[in-house]
C-alpha cells in the first residue's frame, strides 16, 4: 500500500469522455489536474469506482495471478513495449529514453 494516486492517463480520459477526436484522443497535462471526477486517478488516491473498460481474458488472468514484482510505475513505448521501474527516478529516465 503506498498510499499515492496512481496517475493513470485512461481514467482521466474515461473521466472526460468522447471529444471530437474521438473517445480515447490524446489527454493535455491540464487536463490530468483540471477534470475534476472520482475516476480521474491524477486527482485521487486509489482505484477508480468502478472498472473503466472490459477486460480481456490475459488481464483477468494477471490480476488473479499477478507476477512479484518491484514495479510501481509503467510507461509503454509507440511500439506498445513497457518498461517498469521500482522508483520515481527511473521512471523519469524511462520517459527521457522511450517518450521523448
Amino acid at each position: 500500500d503506498q498510499n499515492k494516486q496512481l496517475e493513470i492517463d485512461a481514467t482521466v480520459q474515461y473521466a472526460r469522455g468522447k471529444t471530437e477526436n474521438g473517445w480515447w484522443s490524446p489527454i493535455k497535462g491540464s487536463d490530468t489536474r483540471s477534470i475534476e471526477s472520482p475516476f480521474n486517478t491524477y486527482l485521487n488516491k486509489g482505484l477508480p469506482p468502478h472498472p473503466i473498460s472490459n477486460p480481456g481474458m490475459d488481464a483477468i488472468e494477471a490480476v488473479l495471478n499477478p507476477e512479484e514484482t518491484e514495479c510501481i510505475y509503467y510507461l509503454h513505448d509507440s511500439d506498445g513495449v513497457i518498461y517498469c521501474s521500482a522508483s520515481f527516478a527511473e521512471h523519469e529516465l524511462n520517459i527521457d529514453r522511450y517518450l521523448r
